[in-house]
């Protein structure tokens, strides 16, 4: 199946138009956010896992074990079977990284790092983390699914569909009792997050996301999907447009990082665009909807 759109070569950026002053207070956030030991040394790890799609078990296991954090969610969400079908049972990550084969542990990596990072980020705030990452996991695994059904490699679309609101955790922990506001005025409403955000900081979760996975050497198309994955216009990039549908789908089915307000609308272009099919996109919703229950296990 080949979708009427690229990879992302004729993508165009949507940048920030704030002021400087805007522009420099957005960058303190993202510094902010990497202030956290935990999330610069699982931040620095995660570059150069998700750089390398075909880094070996005992490879990973070298850069995880040595951040205590981001090696104990891997154990904790093995055990818990939030990464697997079913939980397994192990000593040591050697031992568990060799009952599972190398794609799956470079994914559930993955996974594991966006949760060490967004849980410091997120502790003040009043978000809910397993909200947050029922969300990410459902996006990533339509991402995947939609890879799948083209044929094509999937482990961008996983990163770009994981990270697309890692924007969210960074903000909130500069702004706590903003998003703690904002949890009571968004359910029930036709207001979207990034509107809240753009009037009480002058930039959005949109912004603050790809501005922090450029710090992070994350690929591309993280970023660029990051940058503008709620914009209702058209796009010929494949990975922000199903980003798009998918982060759409997950908010639709219940999804909704806890806010519970509408969804955006996606451009009428995007589903046909990508050249889904009503089974393909039944196949997409499984998916998810397994995906999410798997975060529903969260602690």
């Amino acid at each position: 199946m080949q979708p009427n759109m690229s990879l992302g070569n004729s993508f165009m950026v949507s940048t920030c138009t704030s002021s400087r002053q805007n522009e420099s207070a957005l960058r303190s956030v993202v510094f902010k956010a990497l202030d956290h030991k935990v999330v610069f040394s699982t931040t620095s790890k995660l570059s150069t896992i998700i750089n390398n799609e075909l880094i070996s078990p005992v490879m990973i296991t070298r850069l995880v074990v040595p951040t205590p954090e981001f090696e104990t969610t891997i154990k904790n969400g093995l055990k818990a079977g939030i990464y697997t079908e079913e939980p397994i049972e192990f000593t040591d990550l050697r031992q568990a990284f060799s009952a599972i084969d190398q794609e799956t542990t470079w994914e559930l990596t993955i996974k594991a790092g966006l949760e060490t990072i967004s849980r410091p980020l997120l502790n003040q705030s009043g978000l809910s983390l397993r909200e947050f990452l029922r969300h990410s996991f459902a996006t990533a695994a339509g991402c995947a699914s939609i890879a799948e059904f083209l044929d094509l490699p999937k482990h961008q679309f996983i990163v770009a569909g994981l990270f697309h609101n890692i924007g969210i955790p960074v903000l909130a922990n500069s702004f706590p009792d903003s998003y703690k506001t904002f949890q009571n005025v968004l359910p029930g409403s036709s207001t979207f997050l990034e509107d809240l955000e753009r009037n009480e900081f002058g930039f959005t979760h949109e912004d603050a996301g790809a501005v922090f996975l450029m710090a992070a050497t994350s690929p591309d198309n993280s970023w660029k999907s990051a940058s503008n994955h709620h914009s209702p216009d058209e796009t010929n990039d494949l990975i922000t447009a199903s980003v798009r549908v998918c982060s759409n789908v997950a908010h639709q089915v219940g999804c909704t990082l806890g806010f519970a307000n509408a969804c955006n609308k996606l451009h009428p272009s995007l589903i046909p665009g990508i050249g889904l099919t009503d089974h393909a996109l039944s196949k997409i919703a499984l998916a998810m909807a397994t995906a999410s229950n798997q975060a529903s296990k969260i602690a």
